[in-house]
């Protein structure tokens, strides 16, 4: 009989340590708990995006869910405390496309699909704080109401109306003596080539960089409805000429 217990004790012990041990490591350690998300977009997010690829056509690069870290920066000069902490008030955020220069992939402007979700007065207040963060680092940013369907023609006017293009300096040119175009306000996404009219079926020669210039019309501003003639390859060249 004596000597049944001490096989009961060890064993008895062994138990405790084992359950002391397992609750000592933390459960999952070593595991990797992840699993691949359906989709990058949702489907409103994804019918959007299409459209606005059309809209933009190969203007823009079209970037998808961009954090704003990526984006932004936060200014040199700060001490330590302060730099982290406007770091960590922009690292969990993003942004849910962006327009890149398809050249250099540098950033144009960024567009935010608003679905219901944006009128909670939490989201309100963080849309509030991107927009302020993109104004204050000179990215344009324009928001559009999740729909079930979308117009591309009015996606494209949208985008040139928010992104105030410079079209509408070049009316006041009187002649046909070429100008430079004033450095734009932000950088816009040409509209459709408008029709030419009879008294103006050939068109000019870009006066900076050669190639065929189209017919544009100013869209605002006590100009709009003035036609004028811009390069085909804006914004990469911005060379206007006045309609005579």
């Amino acid at each position: 009989m004596h000597d049944l217990i001490w096989p009961i004790i060890i064993l008895v012990v062994l138990a405790i340590i084992g359950t002391v041990l397992k609750n000592l490591i933390p459960k999952g350690k070593g595991l990797l708990p992840y699993e691949r998300q359906p989709s990058l977009f949702t489907p409103a997010e994804r019918s959007f995006l299409g459209v606005l690829e059309q809209a933009v056509g190969n203007q823009f690069r079209i970037m998808g869910k961009v954090r704003l870290g990526d984006i932004v920066k936060v200014k040199a000069g700060l001490d330590n405390k302060a730099r982290q902490s406007a770091f960590n008030r922009i690292q969990s955020k993003h942004v849910d496309f962006i327009a890149c220069d398809p050249n250099d992939l540098s950033i144009q402007f960024a567009v935010e699909l608003d679905d219901k979700s944006h009128e909670r007065e939490d989201r309100q207040d963080r849309d509030a704080f991107v927009d302020k963060v993109m104004e204050a680092a000179g990215i344009p940013i324009i928001h559009f109401q999740a729909k079930r369907t979308y117009v591309v023609q009015e996606v494209r006017d949208t985008l040139v109306a928010k992104l105030n293009p410079p079209e509408e300096k070049a009316a006041n040119v009187p002649t046909q003596k070429p100008v430079s175009s004033p450095a734009p306000v932000a950088i816009p996404v040409a509209s459709t080539p408008l029709p030419q009219s009879s008294a103006a079926s050939t068109s000019p020669k870009c006066p900076s960089c050669g190639a065929e210039m189209v017919r544009r019309k100013a869209k605002s501003g006590q100009n709009a409805g003035n036609e004028f003639w811009g390069c085909q390859n804006y914004p990469r060249c911005k060379g206007i000429m006045a309609i005579g």
